[in-house]
């Protein structure tokens, strides 16, 4: 038995349910894996951005 995440209208109300099916495993588990994806890549873009601009200006300037 899988564990799968249903009831997504708040993190609060979060419920799992077990399944045997794996392409429900599959399919409800993407969408999260997505967005770790995502915010791995908002916040790698921004401390990059960061520091390039931290080593473009003036020390007083700097973030």
């Amino acid at each position: 038995m899988l564990p799968t995440v249903t009831s997504f209208t708040s993190l609060v109300t979060l419920r799992l349910k077990f399944t045997g099916n794996l392409g429900v495993f599959v399919g409800r588990a993407i969408p999260g894996v997505g967005w770790v994806v995502f915010a791995s890549d908002a916040s790698m873009i921004i401390f990059r951005s960061v520091n390039a601009y931290n080593r473009m200006v003036k020390p007083e300037d700097r973030l």
